[in-house]
């Protein structure tokens, strides 16, 4: 192969003359016959290892390209090859080595790359370079007689034949991309997962205040909800801890400790504090303190909407309000004026203001308010309605509360879980009160008589609490009373006729109570009266006929005394009346037939008396009548047909109950012979709805 004799004879096995024989002197690699693969050793076969460890990929490439090509495989890329090379001979430059060799053919084909923007031929020989496992399994697909193969020795010792070389690299890039593929893919899904968390937690935080835990606070910062009880969220005081000044609300929340102000509200807290006077705040206070009244004066320093003026003091009244009652925590529904803004007070939500912007009222209805009524509202001077039902409020009515407030017309704290006795001397400063509304809540002691002193009370309710006493005789003095409510307590003793002062009385209920007694003949006073309630009392006596005289009497409630006798005439002017209730005492005689006058009777309670007699078949007038109760008495007799006929479609009667013997239409007759003489007989269903037997 290096003579030229065996250069003319194999011209058809090698195309490529004289540069074949410059390649096996100058070459990595080199061909030899396959006949001498099997007994030849690496160096008997040609294969030179490269003097150099550092070669590159591209310049690896150019030589298994010098290396593989033939005549019809790869022509053109031969020709280039051949060119390249004799064109650099011609310049009289020397190739010293095959590294060097290989560099300047690596030079060559990235310069022609370089200069083609189409795909050309020198890019197409750069492209051999990625593993094409077809083109490296054979080599020898030409129509030569002579299989040529060839072995590769990098400079990094590795050997082997090259199509498995390529292979495996061709493989070890697939795992590579693969694992970058999974790894990718996992880190975006990462991400979109932590980025969904975010907005949710964003959403959420924002969609109510009763979910929120900050609240707007003046300055621009926030005031991280979990304030005087429950711990704040740590992210939450980690956002409060890095402001320059947090709020002091916030400060509190999260540290316990006011650790600093800006300079010019620490100017002006001093200020605040000469104006206030020293003994606002405990011998041992500083300005780091974290008590109500600190809080308050700190934030009116901070607060760019607090000015020194005589309208100062009802703000700090305010402030201190919101947070001795944890205002934090207030359920303020979304959208409404939120309290403690720079915003003039009157505008804060539950503040209504005269025109002259002085406070005449505070309505928070069911707000979670929690904590005690603060005595410094006192300063709210100009108030008439202080409303704050169905929250938390604990303690007992702080007396001082109310010295300055002569105009306060609406005290309403209705279901709350206040405390303590009712301090009577209150009653000597709110001389105008018309409403004093205590229902619902743990208050003990008596009814003061101090309550004769409201001479403009309308509405007295001390409902379901623990009082205990009488009613004082002094509340006759009180004769603007419309309403007295005193249901649910431990009330004893018997009723004074000084009530009987109250003409204006329209609703008294007194039932669930201890009272004992007759009602007083003075009660022939009450004629605008709507709603008599005495129900579960041990009450005695005849019902006095001074009752027809209730002619607006709309409901009638008796039930579970000791009321005894027969009911009184002239029932047939109550013609209000929709309830009589009845039950459970020792009434006797018939009932009056004069009930079926009073036309807007809907339900009628009879049960377990001492009544007998028939029923007045008048009661079959009461078109509107819904139920009759007349089981537990001495009724005797058939049921009348016009009571029956309310069961049907004249009538709304849905319930109707006796002590009867049931029987169908076509027994009647029969029953009537064989009856109790204390049962009614009755028709079941179609007249009374059931029939229990008395006792």
């Amino acid at each position: 192969m290096n003579n030229n004799n065996s250069s003319n004879n194999n011209e058809d096995l090698n195309p490529y003359g004289d540069l074949e024989d410059h390649r096996s002197q100058h070459s990595t690699y080199s061909y030899e016959d396959a006949s001498n693969d099997g007994d030849a050793d690496e160096e008997s076969r040609g294969l030179i290892k490269p003097s150099d460890s550092g070669e590159s990929d591209l310049a690896m490439a150019v030589v298994d390209i010098l290396s593989c090509c033939d005549s019809r495989t790869n022509t053109t890329q031969a020709k280039l090859l051949r060119d390249m090379e004799a064109r650099y001979q011609n310049k009289g430059n020397l190739i010293l080595d095959e590294k060097q060799q290989r560099e300047i053919f690596a030079d060559e084909i990235e310069q022609l790359a370089r200069k083609k923007k189409n795909k050309s031929v020198s890019s197409r020989i750069l492209e051999t370079f990625k593993p094409k496992p077809k083109l490296l399994r054979e080599f020898g697909s030409s129509s030569s007689t002579t299989k040529n193969t060839y072995s590769v020795r990098s400079s990094r010792g590795i050997t082997g034949e090259m199509p498995v070389r390529k292979e495996a690299a061709h493989e070890q890039h697939k795992s590579g991309a693969r694992k970058l593929w999974w790894v990718a893919g996992g880190g975006l899904l990462l991400l979109v997962f932590v980025v969904v968390v975010v907005i949710v937690v964003v959403v959420t935080s924002n969609k109510t205040n009763k979910s929120n835990f900050f609240v707007p606070s003046s300055g621009g910062n926030h005031i991280p909800k979990g304030y005087n009880g429950i711990a704040p969220m740590t992210t939450e005081c980690f956002a409060v801890n890095r402001q320059e000044h947090p709020h002091v609300l916030s400060q509190c929340a999260c540290n316990g400790i006011i650790a600093g102000i800006s300079e010019p509200a620490e100017q002006k807290y001093r200020s605040l504090l000469n104006a206030f006077g020293a003994e606002y705040l405990h011998a041992n206070e500083t300005m780091s303190s974290c008590s109500s009244r600190n809080q308050a004066l700190v934030w009116l320093a901070e607060d760019p909407g607090s000015v020194l003026n005589e309208q100062l003091v009802q703000r700090h009244a305010l402030v201190l309000f919101f947070v001795k009652l944890h205002g934090l925590y207030w359920t303020l529904e979304e959208g409404l004026q939120e309290w403690l803004t720079p915003n003039h007070e009157c505008t804060w939500y539950g503040v209504s203001c005269n025109s002259n912007n002085q406070v005449v009222a505070v309505e928070l209805w069911n707000l979670n308010l929690d904590g005690s009524i603060p005595k410094e509202i006192m300063s709210l001077t100009h108030l008439q309605t202080l409303s704050l039902p169905e929250n938390r409020i604990q303690g007992r009515l702080p007396t001082d509360a109310f010295v300055m407030m002569p105009k306060l017309t609406d005290l309403t704290l209705f279901m709350n879980s206040m405390s303590g006795s009712i301090d009577g001397s209150i009653f000597d400063h709110v001389t105008k009160l018309r409403t004093l509304n205590l229902d619902s809540n743990d208050l003990t002691g008596t009814l003061p008589s101090d309550i004769g002193k409201l001479s403009a009370l309308e509405e007295l309710k001390l409902a379901r609490n623990n009082l205990k006493g009488s009613i004082p005789t002094e509340i006759g003095n009180a004769n603007l009373l419309q309403k007295i409510e005193l249901e649910e307590n431990n009330l004893d003793g018997t009723l004074p006729s000084e009530m009987g002062k109250l003409n204006l009385l329209k609703s008294l209920n007194l039932s669930w109570n201890n009272f004992h007694g007759t009602i007083p003949w003075e009660f022939q006073s009450f004629r605008k009266l709507v709603d008599l309630f005495l129900k579960s009392n041990n009450f005695s006596g005849r019902l006095p006929e001074i009752i027809k005289a209730f002619d607006k009497l709309e409901n009638l409630v008796v039930s579970l005394n000791s009321f005894t006798g027969e009911l009184p005439s002239g029932m047939e002017h109550m013609v209000s009346l929709t309830t009589v209730h009845l039950d459970e005492n020792q009434f006797n005689g018939t009932v009056p037939s004069a009930l079926g006058a009073c036309s807007m009777l809907r339900d009628i309670n009879l049960e377990y008396n001492d009544f007998h007699g028939a029923i007045p078949s008048e009661l079959g007038e009461l078109r509107w009548l819904v139920s009759l109760s007349l089981e537990g008495n001495g009724f005797q007799g058939t049921m009348p047909t016009e009571v029956c006929g309310l069961r049907g479609d004249i009538g709304t009667l849905s319930t109707l109950t006796a002590s009867c013997t049931a029987v169908a239409d076509s027994g009647r007759e029969k029953a009537e012979v064989f009856a109790k003489p204390d049962e009614l007989i009755c028709t079941v269903p179609e007249c009374c709805t059931a029939c229990k037997r008395k006792g």
